[in-house]
């Protein structure tokens, strides 16, 4: 099962939960169950599964392109025993990657999200032109083994959201003293932006005794 996908400009992640998988059975040989992107072939794809991995269980993340498999080792997770495991692609357009991570539901408990290696190149063809990408579930085994059951939550592509920006100011209170009519203090406070980029700012003053310079400007910045 797939379904067709205009990438947005910015990242998005590809995210499917798996429901008690192997629940009942034991894992053998290459059975797994999982979600997958690319381009609709076979030959032009990358998965993130919950595996069998020769009967320890774990999760698997593998690239195909122009029919040539990269993989890279395992993530251990000890199978059947978690309630859900829920799987991550998140594609970076403007850097051409997919990161694969997944976390683990165990007694109603959910634990980190934990990442499986770093982002991996993927072609640019798949994010680019009319054509939408594909993306949807997948389930594989290999030779002769009796049928296993494999249930699927959800499927859902969405728009990753940009990380909240914050005014950092250095530093965050300053104190004055001087008596009345007495020679006016001036003191500095740096202003940044939470993640190191730039930030637009406007200060404004509320009292007939202290005055504010620059009153608005670009982080970083000292005012």
């Amino acid at each position: 099962f797939q379904v067709g996908v205009m990438p947005p400009a910015s990242s998005f992640t590809a995210h499917t939960r798996i429901l008690g998988p192997f629940q009942g059975i034991t894992p053998q040989d290459y059975q797994s169950m999982g979600l997958f992107i690319g381009t609709g072939h076979q030959d032009h794809y990358a998965k993130l599964v919950v595996t069998a991995n020769g009967g320890a269980g774990g999760i698997e993340f593998l690239k195909e392109v122009n029919g040539i498999p990269t993989g890279r080792p395992q993530a251990p997770v000890a199978l059947p025993g978690p309630d859900a495991i829920d799987l991550y692609l998140t594609i970076d357009r403007a850097a051409g990657t997919v990161q694969p991570s997944f976390t683990v539901t165990t007694a109603g408990t959910t634990g980190p999200r934990t990442t499986v290696g770093g982002p991996e190149p993927i072609p640019a063809s798949w994010l680019s032109g009319t054509s939408a990408l594909a993306a949807g579930i997948i389930s594989t085994s290999n030779g002769a083994g009796l049928p296993f059951p494999a249930t699927w939550d959800f499927v859902e592509v969405v728009p990753d959201t940009a990380p909240s920006k914050t005014l950092v100011a250095n530093p965050t209170s300053l104190a004055f003293e001087s008596s009345q009519g007495g020679a006016s203090q001036s003191a500095n406070v740096g202003l940044s932006a939470s993640d190191s980029a730039g930030a637009t700012y406007s200060v404004t003053d509320n009292a007939t005794w202290l005055t504010v310079t620059p009153t608005s400007g670009t982080t970083p910045s000292s005012l």
